[in-house]
């Protein structure tokens, strides 16, 4: 299904076909990208390694790592300077194991990525001893929003019919429309979440980001 396909739909199961319509076709559009969105947080439904951001070139004594703000969580991470992945930890884990660590420059290849160091980041440790490469396999959103009508969802084509649910939801759900219906706002919601999961909320996908290498453990 491309986005006309996904607003078609919604009409016609919403029967929101006056004209014009209760939900116009960019707020539709924007509430398809919302639903697309939402199932990648809720399911993790895209996995990436070979995207630009998931190779991240770094200079040794480089130990601060820019993330892509598309990156839900990091499955696997591993340097051009072995193939050992690296193990995830948190700032006070490294406070009790290697007190001083975050201002010690002595260089290595790194063993270890600190999650929770800085917003947006992740930190080696120990800094590297030379250039290289960090290669991520991660968790992430679509690359881009749909915004013409033959866009597509990035997410696999069987999860397609799901995300209509999305859009009804928030189309009965709107008070100042004459769509409003509390009982089928709840139904769109539940069948979206049969199919996706339940919401994922910002403390949990922290949570998540900070302490897991597979999020199959939520």
């Amino acid at each position: 299904m491309n986005l006309s396909d996904l607003i078609t739909a919604y009409r016609d199961e919403a029967r929101d076909t006056a004209k014009p319509p209760f939900v116009s076709d960019a707020t539709a559009r924007r509430y398809a990208n919302q639903a697309e969105s939402e199932a990648c947080r809720r399911a993790r439904l895209l996995i990436d390694s070979t995207s630009e951001f998931c190779e991240i070139e770094f200079s040794a004594g480089e130990s601060v790592i820019e993330l892509d703000s598309r990156i839900i969580s990091i499955r696997r991470a591993v340097t051009s300077l072995s193939p050992r992945p690296l193990r995830k930890r948190l700032v006070r884990d490294m406070d009790d194991q290697f007190p001083g660590w975050d201002s010690s420059d002595n260089r290595s290849i790194p063993l270890v990525i600190v999650t929770d160091y800085e917003t947006n980041t992740i930190r080696l440790y120990p800094p590297p001893r030379e250039d290289g490469v960090l290669r991520l396999t991660a968790a992430r959103e679509p690359m881009k929003e749909m915004a013409s009508q033959n866009d597509e969802p990035e997410i696999s084509r069987r999860y397609h019919d799901a995300l209509v649910e999305w859009i009804k939801y928030r189309a009965f759900s709107a008070s100042d429309s004459d769509l409003y219906d509390p009982k089928k706002a709840a139904q769109a919601l539940a069948e979206f979440e049969a199919e996706f999961g339940p919401p994922v909320s910002a403390a949990e996908e922290q949570f998540s980001f900070e302490h897991y290498d597979d999020v199959g453990e939520r």
